[in-house]
C-alpha cells in the first residue's frame, strides 16, 4: 500500500469514527438521567423538572425501572452530592424495598443522612427500621439525633428496645431525642420504658413532657388509673416547676370534684409557678366555702401560696373574707402585702379603710394603698375615709382628701371647706383640690370669696384652680363676674382667666373691657383669654392690639389669636387676605409659620401665591413649601403651570411619605398632560 493511500485511509476511518461517536454523545446531552448525575446545586432545573414528571406520573408497573434508575444515581461513583439528594427525593414516591441496601449506605454520612433517612421514613417493610437502628449504633451528634427522631415518626414499636438503650446516654440531645421518640411510638411499652428511665438532670424536663404526652394517651384510652399514676409521678417527684404545675393542671382536671386536696398540695409546696398553675382552677371553683377555705389555710403558707391565694381572692371578689385579707397587710414579706393591698380593693370592707391607711407612710406600698383605697366599695367605706381625712396624720389627711375626690364623694365638702385653712401646706392643697372636683354652683361664691380673701400667692393660685374647675363645670359665668367688681388686681388675673375659659357674650365683653386695664398684667390675661376664643367676635380686637399696642407680649398673644381664627373666616379670599395681614405683621419665625399653617387649608391660586413668596426665607421656608404643596396638590388640575414647580420642590424637601406619594402622582400626570401631542 502506498502511503498516500494509508493517509487517505486513516482519514476516512477517523471520520466514520466520529461520526459514530457524535450521535452517542448527544443523546448523552440530552439525556436527563445524565444531566442530573452531574448536576451542581442550582443548576439542571430543566432535567430534574423532567424526571420529576417521570416519576409523578408512573403508573405502578413502570415505578420498578425508574426506582432502578434512581438507585443507579445514588451508587454511582460520578453522582454529585445534588444528584444524590435529588434521587432521593424521587425515591420517597418512586422508592420500595429494593432501594433501602442503597439507602442505607447514606444514613452515616453527615450530608447526606437527612435525606436517606426521609426515603426511609415512607417505608414500611422492617428492613428500613433495621438498617435505621444499625446506623443508629454507627453515628453520633446530630446525625443520631436525626436518626431517633425518624425512628420516632415511624411509631414501631420493635425500636423501643434500641432506643432504650440510649437513655443512660450522658448526651443530652440524644437522651431528649429518644424521649420524643418514644412519646410518639407510645403504648403501654412505651410508657414502661419511660417511667422506669434514668436520665441524666439536664434531660428531666424532656422525660416529664414524655411522662405527661404517655399518660394523656392511656387516659385517651380508657385507661385513666395507669395515666394518673404517671401524672402523679411528675408533680409528685424532684422536677421542674414547669413540668410539675402542667401535672398539676392534669390532675385537677381528672378529678374536678376532688381537687382542693391537690390544690393545698400546690400551695404549700413552696414553689412559684407550682402554686400559680392552682390559681386558674381555684377561681373556678363554686361557691364561698372555697372562698373561705383558701383564706384559712393562707396563714400557714408559704410565701408563693400567700401571694396566689390572696391574688384568687381578689378575682373572686368575695367580701365574706375581708377579714383575713386585712390580716395578710401585716406580714412580714413585702410581696404578701403588695398582694394583700391589691385584693382588699375587690374585697375590702369599711375596717381595710384603716389597714390600707397604715400603709401609706410606706413609699414602697403607699401607691397600691392609694389605688385600693379609691377602688374599694364597702358599706360605711367613706364614713371612714372621712373620719382619717379629719382626725389622721397630716400625710394620710392628704391622700385622704385625694382619694375622696377621685371618689366624687360629695359628702366631702364640709370637712374640705375646714381643712382649706389647715396649718399643713400638703393638707390645705389636697382639701382646696377637692373642692375643686366636688364643687356644686353653689360652691363657686364661695371659692371667689376665700380667692379674694387670700393673700398667700401659693394659696390663690390653689384656691384659683378650684374656682376655675368649679365655674366652668357648673357654668357660673355670673358669680366670676361678680367676684370682679370687688376684685384687686392680682385676683382679675385669675378671674379674667376663667372667663376666658366659660366665653358667652357676658365674659367677651368684659373681657373687651379688661383690654384697656392700666395694670399690664390683666391686660394680658384679658388677651390670652380672648385668643382661645371659640368663635370669631374678638378677631377685630386682637388685630388692633397686635398692630398698634405697646406691649410686646400682647401684641404676641394678640396676633396669635387672631391666626387662630382665620380658619373660621368662611370667604377664600379673606381667609388669604388675613393670612397676608398676619405674615405681614408677625417679627418672629413662630407666628409665621402659624399663619403659613392655616394658609395651607385654603385652596386658591392666591394663597399658593402668597406661599411661594416665602419659599426662600430660610427661617420658614419649610413651612412655606408644606403649605404650597398642599395648595398645589389641589390645584394642580385646574393649574398645572403654578403647581409643578411647588410640587416639585415639595418632593425634594418634604419627609412627609403619603403627601410625597401623592406629589409624585400629580406631578406624572401634569408631565403627561403637558407632553401629549395636541390634536388638530
Amino acid at each position: 500500500m502506498s502511503k498516500t493511500v494509508g493517509m487517505c485511509l486513516a482519514i476516512v476511518l477517523a471520520m466514520s469514527a466520529t461520526l459514530l461517536i457524535a450521535p452517542a454523545q448527544a443523546r448523552a446531552a440530552d439525556d436527563p438521567w445524565q444531566q442530573v448525575l452531574k448536576r451542581d446545586f442550582g443548576t439542571g432545573d430543566d432535567a430534574m423538572k423532567a424526571i420529576r414528571d417521570e416519576v409523578e406520573a408512573a403508573t405502578p408497573d413502570k415505578r420498578p425501572a425508574l426506582e432502578a434508575k434512581l438507585i443507579t444515581v445514588l451508587e454511582s461513583a460520578d453522582a454529585t452530592m445534588a444528584a444524590k439528594q435529588f434521587a432521593c427525593r424521587m425515591l420517597r414516591f418512586a422508592g420500595s424495598t429494593k432501594c433501602i441496601p442503597a439507602v442505607a449506605k447514606l444514613l452515616t454520612d453527615e450530608k447526606l443522612s437527612q435525606m436517606g433517612r426521609w426515603v426511609l421514613q415512607g417505608i414500611a417493610d422492617p428492613a428500613a427500621e433495621k438498617v435505621l437502628i444499625e446506623a443508629m449504633g454507627k453515628t453520633v451528634g446530630k446525625v443520631r439525633v436525626g436518626i431517633i427522631e425518624t425512628l420516632g415518626e415511624r411509631r414501631s414499636q420493635t425500636s423501643l428496645a434500641p432506643l432504650a438503650r440510649l437513655l443512660g446516654d450522658s448526651d443530652r440531645a440524644t437522651v431528649e431525642g429518644v424521649l420524643k421518640a418514644i412519646g410518639k411510638i407510645g403504648g403501654s411499652a412505651g410508657a414502661d420504658v419511660v417511667e422506669k428511665a434514668k436520665v441524666i438532670p439536664a434531660a428531666k424536663a424532656m422525660w416529664c413532657d414524655t411522662m405527661l404526652i404517655c399518660a394523656r394517651d392511656f387516659a385517651a384510652a380508657g385507661h385513666k388509673d395507669r395515666g394518673e399514676k404517671m401524672i402523679r409521678t411528675v408533680f409528685g417527684g424532684d422536677n421542674p416547676s414547669v413540668a410539675r404545675a402542667a401535672a398539676l393542671a392534669l390532675l385537677i382536671e381528672a378529678r374536678k370534684l376532688d381537687a382542693m386536696p391537690l390544690i393545698m398540695t400546690a400551695l404549700k409546696a413552696g414553689d412559684r409557678k407550682v402554686a400559680q398553675a392552682a390559681a386558674g382552677p381555684m377561681i373556678q371553683m363554686p361557691g364561698k366555702a372555697a372562698t373561705q377555705a383558701f383564706a384559712k389555710q393562707m396563714p400557714s403558707l408559704p410565701k408563693a401560696g400567700k401571694i396566689v391565694v390572696l391574688n384568687v381572692i381578689g378575682a373572686r371578689g368575695d367580701k365574706a373574707v375581708s377579714q383575713a385579707v386585712n390580716k395578710m397587710v401585716a406580714d412580714s414579706d413585702a410581696a404578701v402585702r403588695m398582694a394583700a393591698i391589691g385584693a382588699l380593693a375587690k374585697v375590702g370592707d369599711a375596717d381595710s379603710v384603716d389597714v390600707l391607711a397604715g400603709r401609706l407612710t410606706d413609699s414602697a406600698e403607699a401607691r397600691a394603698a392609694t389605688e385600693a383605697l379609691a377602688t374599694i366599695k364597702a358599706d360605711g367605706d367613706v364614713a371612714a375615709m372621712l373620719n382619717l381625712a379629719e382626725t389622721a396624720p397630716a400625710r394620710v389627711r392628704t391622700v385622704m382628701f385625694d382619694v375622696l375626690a377621685r371618689r366624687r364623694a360629695a359628702e366631702a365638702v364640709p370637712l374640705a371647706y375646714k381643712a382649706a385653712s389647715d396649718p399643713d401646706a400638703g393638707v390645705r392643697g389636697a382639701a382646696v383640690g377637692a373642692l375643686g372636683t366636688l364643687g356644686a354652683a353653689t360652691d363657686v361664691p364661695k371659692l371667689a370669696e376665700m380667692m379674694l380673701a387670700c393673700k398667700d400667692e401659693a394659696r390663690r393660685g390653689q384656691l384659683a384652680r378650684a374656682l376655675s374647675a368649679t365655674a366652668i363645670r357648673t357654668k357660673q359665668t355670673d358669680a366670676i363676674l361678680a367676684a370682679l367688681t370687688s376684685a384687686d388686681d392680682a385676683a382679675k388675673i385669675e378671674l379674667v382667666g376663667i372667663l376666658g375659659s366659660l366665653q358667652g357674650d357676658k365674659a367677651l365683653a368684659v373681657l373687651k373691657d379688661a383690654l384697656g386695664s392700666s395694670n399690664i398684667e390683666v391686660k394680658q390675661s384679658a388677651v390670652s383669654a380672648l385668643k382661645g376664643w371659640r368663635d370669631k367676635a374678638p378677631m377685630a380686637d386682637l388685630l388692633t392690639i397686635a398692630r398698634t399696642d405697646a406691649d410686646a407680649k400682647c401684641k404676641i398673644l394678640a396676633l396669635q389669636g387672631y391666626i387662630n381664627m382665620i380658619g373660621k373666616i368662611k370667604s377664600e379670599r379673606d381667609r388669604i387676605e388675613a393670612c397676608k395681614t398676619a405674615l405681614d405683621l408677625a417679627s418672629r419665625p413662630d407666628e409665621k409659620r402659624l399663619a403659613l399653617s392655616v394658609l395651607g387649608g385654603v385652596r386658591d391660586v392666591k394663597a399658593l401665591e402668597l406661599a411661594v413668596k416665602y419659599m426662600d426665607a430660610s427661617a420658614v421656608k419649610n413651612e412655606a413649601i408644606a403649605a404650597g404643596g398642599r395648595i398645589a396638590l389641589d390645584l394642580a388640575g385646574k393649574h398645572p403651570d403654578k403647581a409643578r414647580p411647588v410640587l416639585e420642590r415639595f418632593v425634594k424637601s418634604s419627609k412627609d411619605r403619603r403627601m410625597v406619594r401623592r406629589a409624585r402622582q400629580a406631578l406624572d400626570k401634569i408631565k403627561k398632560s403637558q407632553t401629549k401631542p395636541k390634536s388638530k
